[in-house]
């Protein structure tokens, strides 16, 4: 399945799509707060999360002209039963490429894409700040629930983390 808008593709990702992803994901556990990781994964690694992502949730690929743009996808939100019908959403647009659209057109897919299963509520956790990506969240119809203050540790300082929630349950009752 592909879906298209203005110029940018979004598609299921693919085992040969490690390489661009984990170039994008590279910038960010490098530069960035956004994630706390703290060395980028190699391409194996990235291989293997699309595999396994793709086993039992969507992992998506933005492409353009010049190839992956950005990626998404969706995992447990926690291993216990109870949490069975949560997931975990990410995304990641190249930072050569910002606000062109690819973070929405993704996010806007995989959300599509989760509603047609038995996810009730999907959880954006978004190290603060981040307003780019509160904003997206936010349009795409995700509510701020709460924040865990100096919960995550990188570039020697604490960092908040938000929580944002996609209610499915809401309209699949209607």
């Amino acid at each position: 399945m592909t879906a298209m808008t203005d110029g940018i593709s979004v598609r299921d990702a693919c085992g040969g799509d490690a390489g661009a992803c984990a170039g994008i994901y590279a910038h960010y556990v490098l530069h960035t707060a956004v994630t706390f990781e703290d060395a980028p994964p190699p391409d194996s690694e990235f291989a293997a999360r699309i595999g396994k992502a793709g086993e039992t949730h969507p992992f998506l690929c933005a492409e353009d002209a010049g190839g992956v743009c950005g990626y998404a996808y969706a995992d447990i939100f926690r291993t216990r039963c109870g949490y069975r019908f949560a997931v975990e959403t990410s995304v990641y647009v190249d930072a050569n490429k910002p606000r062109r659209g690819a973070g929405a057109a993704l996010m806007t897919e995989l959300l599509a894409r989760l509603s047609q299963t038995q996810t009730r509520t999907a959880v954006a956790t978004i190290a603060l700040p981040n307003p780019a990506s509160v904003a997206l969240h936010e349009k795409l119809g995700f509510a701020a629930c709460g924040i865990l203050p100096a919960i995550g540790w990188k570039f020697e300082r604490a960092h908040d983390v938000g929580l944002w929630l996609c209610d499915f349950a809401k309209t699949k009752t209607k």
